[in-house]
């Protein structure tokens, strides 16, 4: 895949659709899937214009939220899903108040446009003053065609990241994969913990994330981790540690690795959540809280069973 921060020059003839795609779920897909096909049909270059942060960081930043997924898992989607031309913009104050037909203008002095494909709640401009048939008038004006589609609907309602957000923040891993179109996924990095989790027989992976990305409502979960090249099984406690009064209260995502010994400090791991089992509690001793991750795991171990139609024994 072609990456530009800045419009480049195309010379050839673009098939363009244009938009935030944070979380690239089913109606992205839909979306993008047009695109790719359009562009095959036309022998036009597959291509994207996004956006390197979310418009309400400079609209609205106490209402901005937090992001489905980085700007590197983004681009391996978008490739695999057949864009072969990636342009990110930053979505700063000179382009939020640029006019619909202005920022059309200049992708098109650049660019070759030929034809250009949103979706149905698409708007751009100053205010968002522009939309599909204001994009279909400028592109009628400017010689480029325009397909508005329509919206993907999951339990009668449109796809969109916004409840898809509001899923993973409800728990609902269920509902956030079948918008996703795959379960939910994060990438951290493995740092150093409070040791817990060793002291009461179950050793954790303590998993820094970026900043700005959506962490989903605490509990325990059934997951599977990417680590040292292979998918564990693995139980997840994402919360503040109540129990453990001498923490400090920081969230925390812990990933207890079923079937791995070794150290996993330093090591960038993927975390896949499944279904979450329980809500996170405080115990009265620590006794209490081994018998119950020893619960935790079985329920993970059955669950994974179920979620992953692995044959009995198989956990990993």
């Amino acid at each position: 895949m072609k990456y530009w921060t800045r419009i480049p020059a195309i010379t050839e003839p673009v098939v363009l659709t244009i938009g935030n795609f944070d979380g690239i779920h089913i109606g992205h897909k839909a979306l993008l899937d047009r695109v790719r096909d359009m562009a095959r049909q036309s022998n036009s270059l597959p291509a994207v214009v996004t956006f390197a942060n979310h418009p309400l960081e400079l609209i609205d930043p106490s209402g901005a939220p937090r992001l489905l997924m980085d700007a590197g898992d983004k681009m391996a989607l978008m490739a695999d899903a057949g864009v072969s031309h990636m342009i990110v913009l930053p979505f700063d104050a000179a382009l939020a108040a640029m006019e619909p037909e202005v920022f059309i203008g200049i992708l098109s002095q650049s660019i070759r446009v030929k034809h250009i494909v949103v979706g149905f709640n698409f708007r751009f401009g100053r205010g968002g003053a522009g939309e599909g048939t204001a994009l279909a008038r400028i592109g009628a004006s400017q010689g480029f065609g325009v397909t508005v589609m329509p919206p993907v609907l999951y339990e009668g309602e449109p796809v969109s990241s916004s409840r898809i957000r509001c899923a993973l923040l409800e728990g609902d891993c269920a509902s956030a994969s079948a918008m996703l179109g795959r379960p939910y996924t994060l990438r951290g990095t493995v740092v150093t913990g409070h040791g817990i989790g060793r002291r009461l027989g179950y050793p954790t992976a303590n998993i820094r994330f970026p900043d700005g990305l959506l962490v989903p409502r605490g509990g325990v979960y059934a997951a599977k981790v990417q680590a040292c090249g292979r998918w564990y099984a693995a139980m997840v406690n994402i919360g503040t540690r109540p129990t453990a009064r001498d923490c400090s209260g920081e969230l925390s995502i812990e990933a207890h690795l079923l079937h791995f010994e070794g150290s996993l400090y330093g090591e960038k791991v993927c975390l896949m959540l499944l279904e979450r089992i329980r809500d996170e509690r405080t115990f009265e001793s620590w006794d209490a809280l081994r018998e119950q991750l020893a619960d935790d795991r079985e329920q993970t171990i059955e669950r994974l069973r179920e979620l992953m139609h692995l044959p009995k024994g198989c956990h990993s």
